[in-house]
């Protein structure tokens, strides 16, 4: 071996000899960073309640807080299934749980960013601000009293979500010592029904499936429809209940608007069947109804009809019975849209991060996205104005006010029926969007609209001022 390949081969031990050392560190900061990052044993991951940030509503109201070693929850039950909580043994859920790495604080800076903030924040995580509105939400939770369901209120102009109320609840800050007893407990508190509960939406479906066969030019809006008080398929007849006769009734001769404003089941049956189980799904896609939004916390999507239910199904799904599935979210977030003219906004509950009080991250707006074409939106939009002026929902009337709804009486295959209403106000620039379920209580008309009228006239009166105009959203 010559001279030459002597002092290459010598020279690449030398290198081989000083790289060893440095594998094992490049293996776990590469390959096994991820995971140690994360470990429950890596000391940087130890629950430091003193140090965890804030959660506060979009008017800097605190939601959730550290007092020492305990956590917070000034609105208590009213928003538990929202916020979740922050427990030691048990750790975190809902929106303790969506931002925990924001919230938390960190004992060692991991990069250059948390060096600062130890040099300028001490320890402490970051603040959330949600778009809540603590006083809305305080209130809606009241207007539930104790009865299983949800109530759900949207900012229109933004799809701001303004109040998120699951009932029944649970006080948070005692989650530890009643666990065993919340998860035994039948009533499901623990469930956030206005963004994960999942139900047949009943009549209220009905504006879905009228936008749909508008826009699919299936029928026109002059278009005369005939209710002889049943509509019969596969040896099953539909027919149209009311809350003074549950026979059933005639409408006769009627327009797509009449059949929204009494509510006619025979009609939207023959629309459903018409629309057909493909088209029914895809529209519930464009509208939002089968998305999982990622921005709320534990939020899940609807369902589609069984696309094998055939022609019974299909009719059935007309008028939100069937396999038809949505959240109290959903609906809102359609009903937001019919409010808009068609425009489709995500609701995002997260709103900015604060440090040392002043934003350092902040959302951007979600810009709205056309959906339905305005003429046949605002077709419907003057039907839901007359469901509430003249038709199944007048119990939502509010004076000075131009309400605009629809009810819903959902046939549940486990117990009595569910009662819905959706709508918004005002009909001439919309503000706020309700949806409202009230489990088990019948009549959507009787013990869902009193509660989504109460809600609107509160929320319409923080925000207008004595001239009728509207103030700046905080």
């Amino acid at each position: 071996m010559n001279v030459k390949r002597r002092i290459t081969l010598a020279a690449r031990l030398i290198i081989a000899a000083l790289a060893l050392p440095l594998l094992p560190g490049l293996y776990f900061s590469s390959l096994k960073g991820p995971s140690l990052e994360s470990s429950v044993a890596n000391p940087r991951n130890v629950p430091r309640p003193e140090l965890r940030g804030r959660i506060l509503d979009r008017a800097g109201r605190p939601l959730a807080y550290s007092k020492g070693r305990r956590r917070i929850y000034p609105l208590g039950s009213a928003a538990a299934p929202l916020i979740g909580y922050f427990d030691l043994r048990l750790g975190t859920a809902g929106a303790e749980h969506l931002y925990d790495q924001t919230l938390k604080g960190r004992e060692n800076p991991r990069d250059l960013d948390d060096t600062l903030k130890v040099t300028e924040e001490g320890l402490r995580g970051r603040d959330v601000v949600l778009t809540l509105d603590a006083e809305l939400q305080r209130y809606a939770y009241g207007l539930l009293n104790g009865r299983r369901g949800a109530v759900v209120l949207l900012h229109v102009p933004t799809g701001d979500p303004l109040v998120l109320v699951s009932s029944p609840s649970y006080d948070p800050k005692t989650v530890g010592e009643i666990w065993d007893d919340l998860q035994r407990d039948t009533r499901s508190p623990l469930l956030n029904r206005a963004v994960a509960g999942v139900y047949p939406p009943g009549s209220t479906f009905k504006i879905l499936t009228a936008l749909a066969v508008l826009s699919e030019s299936l029928f026109s809006p002059g278009h005369w429809f005939r209710c002889d008080g049943g509509y019969t398929i596969g040896g099953y007849t539909i027919g149209d209940y009311t809350i003074h006769d549950s026979s059933g009734e005639a409408h006769g001769a009627l327009t797509l608007s009449d059949a929204i404003v009494v509510s006619c089941n025979v009609t939207f049956a023959g629309l459903g069947r018409k629309l057909g189980l493909a088209k029914t799904a895809v529209w519930m896609k464009k509208t939002g109804l089968l998305e999982r939004l990622a921005g709320v916390p534990d939020a899940e999507g609807g369902a589609a009809p069984l696309q094998d239910a055939g022609a019974a199904g299909a009719a059935q799904a007309g008028f939100g019975q069937g396999s038809v599935l949505v959240t109290p979210l959903g609906m809102a977030r359609l009903t937001a849209l019919v409010a808009r003219g068609g425009e489709d906004l995500e609701p995002v509950l997260r709103r900015a991060d604060l440090v040392n009080k002043k934003t350092r991250d902040q959302e951007k707006p979600n810009r709205p996205v056309r959906v339905v074409d305005a003429k046949r939106t605002i077709y419907v939009k003057k039907a839901m104005r007359g469901v509430v002026e003249r038709g199944t929902g007048t119990a939502a009337a509010l004076k000075g006010f131009e309400v605009c709804g629809k009810t819903g009486t959902a046939e549940n295959a486990q117990g009595k029926n569910h009662a819905w209403f959706i709508g918004f106000a005002p009909y001439q620039k919309p503000l706020f969007a309700v949806s409202v379920i009230v489990e088990n209580a019948g009549y959507g008309g009787v013990h869902a609209a009193p509660i989504a009228r109460k809600l609107l006239a509160k929320a319409l009166a923080s925000r207008l001022g004595p001239s009728g105009s509207a103030k700046k959203l905080r």
